[in-house]
């Protein structure tokens, strides 16, 4: 994604403090976005963006083949869902008009 952006830059946020740390340290070096990334403290605050992905929470459902032990602890779907939905609408309110919105998740 770094790679992508020529004169722009990436702003990174997680409701989670440990995953933002991690992102900030070697991982982002290794990504090659060091120059371009900037994983924030807190959440923007009414900033817009041209483009925002979000890598949405999961199931974990895409790796019970993997790891059949998580069979007990999934959580009902209509659960993700709300928070799914949640996490899409927020993220929404940070698109300019004309901007693009990518929704990822894994299951």
């Amino acid at each position: 994604l770094a790679g992508c952006v020529g004169a722009g830059r990436v702003d990174a946020w997680d409701i989670d403090a440990g995953k933002r740390k991690h992102a900030a340290g070697k991982r982002r070096e290794l990504a090659g976005a060091a120059g371009v990334a900037k994983v924030l403290d807190d959440k923007p605050d009414g900033e817009l963006y041209d483009r925002v992905l979000v890598d949405a929470p999961c199931s974990s459902a895409g790796v019970l083949r993997r790891h059949p032990s998580q069979r007990w602890t999934l959580q009902p779907s209509a659960r993700w869902a709300k928070v799914q939905l949640e996490v899409l609408q927020e993220a929404a309110a940070f698109v300019k008009p004309g901007g693009w919105l990518v929704y990822a998740t894994c299951s």
